[in-house]
């Protein structure tokens, strides 16, 4: 990533200027969408390293991998590195009503600089949803999760890695917490298949 900074050719960065089009990174600790991507070993801590030199905010997004999915609170504890910013929601009111939040340094959140009325949501706080947060969050307090969460995880994997060994139409198999991923292939362990994807979504779906 470092190279994307060498040259304005790039159009990151202005040398001249010291000056970089990019205020903030947006990253999950681990990709979502993208199939629950584990990153690799010291990867987030080289990316901060990057990012600090050129003044760029590194914003964590834990939507998904937040509240404990990955055995920690946040996903990117799991990493050694201490985001600017921090972004969450869904699982802060367990479905119960939309509500997202935003956690963010000092420098970066304080009354001074960020007063009631910079910034406005669809989904900003409401009584129901600010009382299933709280609720939320109380029930973090009262139970280690943290352990619970990986124990868990631990025997989850071990089972898809049993059925791994078991059925060669199943690909890579890797996770975090309960943040699990299963590649559902072809018959040579490596190439997605859409037909059988397909076939397990219809027979989910299918009336008993």
């Amino acid at each position: 990533m470092r190279s994307f900074f060498e040259t304005e050719y790039n159009s990151f960065y202005d040398p001249k200027a010291k000056e970089t089009e990019f205020v903030a990174l947006f990253a999950e600790s681990i990709q979502g969408t993208g199939g629950y991507i584990i990153p690799p070993e010291g990867y987030f801590e080289r990316l901060k390293k990057v990012l600090d030199c050129y003044h760029i905010l590194l914003v964590s997004d834990e939507i998904q991998m937040g509240f404990y999915r990955t055995g920690k609170l946040w996903g990117i504890e799991n990493f050694n590195v201490a985001p600017d910013i921090i972004v969450f929601g869904k699982s802060l009111t367990n479905g119960l009503n939309p509500l997202s939040g935003i956690w963010a340094k000092e420098a970066l959140i304080a009354p001074d600089v960020f007063p009631p009325g910079s910034t406005h949501s669809t989904f900003s706080s409401n009584p129901m949803g600010t009382r299933a947060g709280l609720e939320v969050m109380c029930i973090f307090e009262e139970t280690d999760f943290e352990p619970m969460v990986r124990e868990k995880g631990r025997k989850f994997l071990d089972g898809l890695k049993g059925l791994q060994k078991k059925y060669r139409n199943i690909g890579n198999v890797d996770g975090m917490g309960l943040a699990l991923r299963l590649e559902v292939c072809e018959e040579d362990g490596y190439t997605p298949s859409k037909a059988l994807t397909d076939k397990i979504l219809n027979e989910g779906l299918r009336e008993i």
